[in-house]
């Protein structure tokens, strides 16, 4: 079963992963119209970015990655 296990991601590999993957939702954001500033919209919370990271064996979140991220995180 050892085997089926990852080994920890090296931290350039981490930032190379979240940069994709915000930039990925942000594409998709866009093209779903949910970032967009229609006030009709039934709809009243704003759109956010989910990213997981959960499954990755991240044993070290660089620094790179929370300037990468700051701007998207909600609390």
């Amino acid at each position: 079963m050892s085997d089926d296990i990852a080994p920890p991601m090296k931290d350039e590999d981490v930032v190379a992963l979240v940069s994709e993957a915000i930039d990925t939702a942000r594409h998709e954001l866009r093209r779903s119209g949910a970032g967009s500033d229609d006030t009709t919209a039934d709809v009243q919370q704003q759109p956010g970015i989910t990213i997981d990271l959960g499954h990755r064996n991240i044993q070290h979140l660089p620094e790179e990655v929370i300037d990468i991220i700051k701007d998207e995180i909600e609390r």
